[in-house]
């Protein structure tokens, strides 16, 4: 971006079909590892931090409309034309919503536990509460890890993963450990339902069995992107379905990708 730099990672072979992975709010990229390595054979897949996420920049100001413009660079880099398979979970789908709206090139989307329905203050609250106070460090990175938790955890994640993604996330600064996620993104991250627009290309939705995008939530955002969008349950799977079960996570975006990439 000629505004901010934009941390990615790649996989598989450049000449491959196209597919951006993109991850969920005060995450990064690092969260689809697992799966991004299923994918390579056969896709070259880009999975890019969001600015302030990971290791990419901090902005100014954050938003679907820039985070949506990062998504579609990250597209021209896997096709050299747009015309990629976006895959976004949570705020990521969002994202990758608002992005095919803009670009007609992308050639499908895959939306993964994307609450979509409004916010009360109460719920919101939190996630809001000291956004522009300077973040807390700890003196050793393993005292910030302690406090590493997954959201809404259901199920049992192999705790390596859990570990690799946290440690992925840390920073060490002048006044010790913290999280590289700027949080003021808190603030940007939300999107109501009468904001999902009408698309013109394939929507798949994947949602976990105990997840956060319940099946009236899922219905609510497949009427309202038109079209014929197919809906995957994945079972004993919760809010974090590709740390859940990454197996059939990538089994399921394999098969979309055959479809429609």
């Amino acid at each position: 971006m000629a505004d901010r730099m934009i941390s990615f990672r790649e996989y598989g072979d450049p000449a491959s079909p196209g597919i951006v992975l993109v991850h969920g709010g005060a995450a990064h990229g690092g969260w689809w590892h697992e799966t991004a390595a299923v994918l390579a054979d056969g896709f070259h897949v880009i999975v890019p931090d969001l600015s302030g996420h990971g290791d990419s920049e901090h902005s100014t100001s954050y938003g679907f409309e820039n985070w949506a413009r990062e998504v579609l660079a990250c597209a021209q880099l896997v096709t050299g034309g747009g015309a990629a398979v976006l895959v976004g979970h949570s705020l990521g789908g969002l994202i990758c919503l608002r992005a095919a709206a803009r670009d007609p090139r992308i050639r499908s989307v895959v939306v993964v536990e994307s609450e979509i329905r409004p916010f009360s203050d109460e719920e919101l609250a939190p996630w809001l509460r000291n956004v522009n106070a300077p973040a807390r460090a700890w003196p050793k990175s393993d005292d910030l890890l302690a406090r590493f938790s997954l959201f809404d955890q259901v199920l049992a994640v192999d705790q390596s993963i859990v570990e690799t993604i946290a440690r992925q996330a840390m920073a060490n600064g002048p006044r010790g450990w913290s999280w590289k996620v700027d949080r003021r993104t808190f603030g940007a991250a939300r999107l109501e339902p009468h904001e999902v627009q009408a698309l013109s290309v394939p929507v798949a939705i994947i949602r976990g069995e105990f997840g956060r995008m319940s099946s009236d939530i899922a219905d609510d955002v497949a009427n309202r992107v038109g079209g014929d969008v197919r809906i995957e349950v994945v079972s004993d799977a919760g809010h974090h379905v590709m740390l859940d079960q990454p197996a059939q996570m990538a089994a399921l975006l394999r098969s979309h990708l055959v479809q429609n990439g």
